[in-house]
């Protein structure tokens, strides 16, 4: 997602016939969006008197999943480029052996690169599983849900 984008014009964007942001870029942002409401949830949990005995705790889980977000952010980012650059690639001169050879080399740098990116997802994504539980059986009781759609999203 371009976060500078309306979410409107991302979903527009999204479903084109442009091929970024495609799936690898959706991942990052579902895993911004769980790190976003994670956040939410230890906002809702953080100054409550019913909760004061996670607070400190629920504040060191918020300013990690900020981080997060920045992070998701990102690699959103990330991927557009990383896919544009496969794009770029499949557009090289094919006429010449020689010139196969170059694209096809090209194609499966720029592959292998791309690939890097959602498996960077997936790494953070794994990473703030167990803060995301943390904050849904801790947490502000009210706000679960919210906490179980950022455990789907990062599922």
């Amino acid at each position: 997602m371009n976060v500078d984008k309306t979410i409107k014009d991302y979903l527009t964007e999204l479903s084109s016939n442009s091929p970024t942001p495609g799936g690898g870029n959706v991942s990052a942002f579902c895993g911004a969006l769980a790190s976003s409401l994670g956040t939410m949830v230890c906002n809702l949990t953080i100054g409550k008197k019913k909760y004061l005995d996670v607070e400190k705790e629920m504040t060191d889980i918020k300013l990690n999943l900020e981080k997060y977000i920045d992070k998701f952010t990102g690699l959103a980012a990330k991927d557009n480029s990383a896919f544009d650059k496969v794009m770029e690639a499949f557009k090289l001169p094919k006429e010449t052996d020689a010139e196969k050879e170059i694209r096809f080399k090209k194609i499966d740098e720029a592959t292998i690169e791309a690939a890097k990116v959602p498996s960077e997802v997936i790494i953070n994504c794994s990473e703030i599983i167990p803060l995301i539980d943390a904050v849904a059986s801790k947490g502000n009781q009210n706000s679960v849900s919210d906490a179980g759609v950022a455990a789907l999203l990062l599922s």
